[in-house]
């Protein structure tokens, strides 16, 4: 039963630093227009993706974006 026991999540750690999730939700509040979508006016996971991207040179998968954003709330 002791060698079943969880040790805790094994995951990697975030390649999502802190100070780039204020960065990001400050971004998000302008729109997407600014950042050249200006044919439709909402954010999808792609798009946000993309925005991390070209500031950080990260990419992450929809999946990961999506974990990022609802960690950020």
């Amino acid at each position: 039963m002791e060698a079943l026991r969880s040790k805790g999540p094994s995951g990697r750690p975030s390649r999502m630093k802190p100070g780039w999730r204020a960065w990001l939700a400050a971004e998000l509040e302008k729109g997407p227009a600014v950042h050249g979508w200006v044919e439709d006016q909402r954010w999808i996971l792609a798009r946000v993706a993309r925005v991390i991207a070209r500031r950080f040179h990260v990419r992450f998968s929809p999946a990961q974006t999506w974990r990022i954003l609802r960690q950020m709330g």
